[in-house]
């Protein structure tokens, strides 16, 4: 089953994940849905627990899955104006390799970042 429309997943029980997943879904002007992994039947998708606990995830379309730092440059390459530009630049290679390392610290410390909710 690939999910039509586009799927942003996320770590539901993070506060600063969810955060993050509301700022990026209003940057968004696909139908895209965004939706805790932990409301998700993750195998349809081809994804594993340990996928999704620790990285976010786009699926596109058409089923392919991207991972972290492209998870949010997928997401914001249907996005408006500027956040769209971003997000095609995030996505090209050398700024996608750039992007990783921040990435992981993130998600190496997302539990003690603040997340007003």
């Amino acid at each position: 089953m690939n999910p039509s429309p586009p799927l942003f997943v996320f770590d539901g029980d993070c506060g600063f994940c969810r955060k993050w997943a509301r700022w990026l879904q209003g940057r968004t002007t696909a139908d895209a849905t965004f939706v805790p992994y932990q409301q998700l039947d993750l195998g349809p998708l081809g994804l594993r627990a340990g996928d999704v606990e620790s990285a976010s995830y786009w699926v596109d379309e058409r089923g392919r899955a991207f991972r972290g730092n492209r998870s949010f440059a997928r997401a914001l390459r249907l996005g408006r104006g500027r956040w769209r530009v971003l997000g095609w630049l995030a996505d090209l290679p050398l700024f996608r390799h750039a992007l990783t390392p921040l990435y992981r610290l993130v998600v190496r410390n997302r539990h003690r970042l603040p997340a007003p909710d």
